[in-house]
Order: C-alpha cells, then structure tokens, then sequence
C-alpha cells in the first residue's frame, strides 16, 4: 500500500480519499432523494425521517456537486446505474425511451425502458423480449430455430410437440405483462383441439397448437396464449375459435380463461392448403378471429396487458407447440415483444 509522504503528499492523499467519500454519499444521497421526492413520502417514511432526508440533502447540495452529477448521468453511465426504469422517469421526467443502466443483481447491466408505452395503456415499463426478424440484425432466442423461407422466422426445433424459450425479467418485480406476437401458420393448426380432445392436458402439456406465454415452471401459470385454426371454415368448430357470443363446439381450459387471440392466417374465404406456409395473412395482427368477445369481425388490437393482484419475480416462458407433425401443422413467429411494469 501507498502511503504518502511529505505535506504536499498528505494534502493530495487526503483529498482524494474525500473525493471517494462526496461520491460515496452522493450514492447515498440518490436514494434519499428518491424516497423523499415521492409524491406520498407518508408511505416510506415518517414526517420526521422525511424532515432529516430533506437537511441531508440540503447539506450535500451545500458541500458539493455530487448529488447533481448522480442525476445528471443517472442510468447513462454503469456507475450510475438506476434501480428501475420507473426510478429514471420519476427522477428525470424528461428522460425518453430508449436503454439505460439498470443495476441487476448488483451489476450493471443496460436494459430498455419504454417511458410512455401507449400499446400497454402508458405509463413506464421494462421491455423483456425484443425479437423482429424482419430486422437482419436480429436473431431467434435459445431453444428456438430460424427459418429463411417464405419468411425469415423462429419455429419449434421438433417437428411434434414443444420447443421453449425463457426472457428474464431482470429480477425485477412486476405485476402486469403486456405483448405482441405476430406470426404465421403452416397448413392446417387446430387452436385447443389438442385440449378439447384430451381435458387431462395441464398447462405443462401442449394443450394449443401456437405460442403459449407462462411465468414460474412448478406449477407454470398462465398469462397468454396464441392460437390459430385451419381457416374460417373451422369458425366455432371445437378445432377452431370460439368467437364472440357464437355457439362453440369445444373446450378452452379453465386456466386461459378469456386471455387468448386466436385466429387463421388464411385469406377470407380460402381455404388452407397442406404442407403451405400462409404467409399473406399474419396470425395475432388484430384482424379475423381474433376479437373475442365481440365476434369474428372487424379489429381486434394485437396488443395484450395482463394485470395481476400480486408482484411477480420470475423470467417469463414462450413455448411453441402443435401436437402433430410439421407436414400437417406448424406455427412460427416473426415478432415478440413482451413488456413488464
């Protein structure tokens, strides 16, 4: 170790340990701040704690530029990595969308923040998956495959049954999931045939043929699904959509309840053709089937929120599922993106 001789020395020594020490307490001092800048400081902290975070304050805006340097490069800089995006738009409401430094599990790490998210009904959220393939940049996530014709997308990496993905949340607690998934359908999917004809099937099997969005593995729980039907012929038919208030044939599992879109990618009055991606009409876009509980017309938003009554903390699954083979069925997508608040 260094130590330092001389008054000169001494004097420089000192200084720059204090230095280590305003930046120390400038840290410090962001936490105080956003504690006491909140509009309901009763709910955090006694009036009279409130009262000494305020002089703490006063006291290191006083002493020193540290305070004003953590906000100014607050989520800009790893050392100034913030706690949430809801931190960076509270304490710098002129932040915009884009990525910041988000300390994770005590390390930095530089995550999306989407300040005014309209798709998800605003307010700020956290993006968790951002997958466009018709972005040449961008790439299938781990435990799915890309294919290149008719359109670059992800699919299943087996030809029967289940392929699965997982996005991490960033350990950070959440109590609402909003997406989108767009998609396509090859030949002739059968929507929750697989459940109606087997109402054993749990949410571990693959009751849906589509993509099927859960969170924790024992048990998983359910936050969305998406299904397709071979086209409009299948319309209320137990191997198509139940749309609207319209007679339907099967059985949708108690667990999805009404938090599903389900619809064909065939062209109105087409029929599906085997063996034949149908790429011409994406799956999930909002149009067709997928207006439940209004009925199989008009629009639909491709956008889904699901709102829970408690935090979660766990990474969200996507799965991928038909449960015959590709020569008869598939389903890929072409977009995700999945956000949490």
């Amino acid at each position: 170790m260094f130590f330092p001789s001389g008054v000169y020395e001494v004097c420089q020594f000192l200084l720059l340990i204090m230095n280590y020490i305003i930046v120390i307490v400038a840290i410090a001092g962001f936490a105080i701040v956003d504690a006491y800048n909140d509009t309901q400081c009763h709910l955090s902290c006694s009036d009279k704690a409130c009262n000494l975070m305020a002089a703490s304050l006063d006291t290191i805006g006083q002493k020193n530029e540290g305070l004003d340097l953590v906000l100014k490069y607050l989520g800009e800089i790893p050392l100034y990595a913030a706690t949430s995006c809801q931190q960076i738009a509270k304490l710098k409401p002129q932040a915009e969308s884009g990525r910041y430094w988000i300390q994770v599990s005590n390390q930095p790490a530089q995550i999306f923040c989407s300040m005014n998210n309209t798709d998800c009904g605003g307010g700020v959220w956290t993006r968790v998956a951002n997958v466009d393939m018709t972005i040449p940049s961008h790439k299938c996530p781990s435990g799915l495959e890309t294919i290149t014709s008719p359109k670059r997308s992800c699919r299943k990496r087996v030809d029967t049954g289940t392929s699965r993905t997982w996005f991490s949340n960033y350990q950070i607690p959440y109590s609402k999931v909003c997406g989108k998934l767009i998609g396509y359908q090859k030949s002739s999917p059968d929507a929750f045939m697989a459940y109606h004809n087997n109402r054993a099937l749990t949410i571990d099997g693959c009751y849906a043929d589509g993509a099927l969005l859960s969170y924790d593995y024992s048990p998983r729980k359910h936050i969305w699904t998406f299904t397709a039907m071979q086209d409009e012929s299948a319309k209320n038919r137990f191997y198509g959509c139940r749309c609207g208030s319209n007679a339907f044939d099967g059985s949708i599992p108690l667990f999805v309840k009404d938090d599903f879109f389900c619809e064909t990618g065939v062209n109105r009055g087409s029929r599906h053709i085997r063996g034949q991606y149908h790429v011409e009409n994406p799956l999930w876009d909002g149009k067709g089937c997928g207006t439940f509980p209004s009925g199989c017309e008009g629009t639909r938003s491709p956008w889904f929120v699901k709102e829970y009554s408690f935090s979660i903390n766990s990474q969200i699954e996507l799965r991928l599922c038909t449960d015959e083979p590709r020569s008869d069925e598939d389903v890929v997508v072409e977009q995700i993106y999945i956000y949490i608040q």
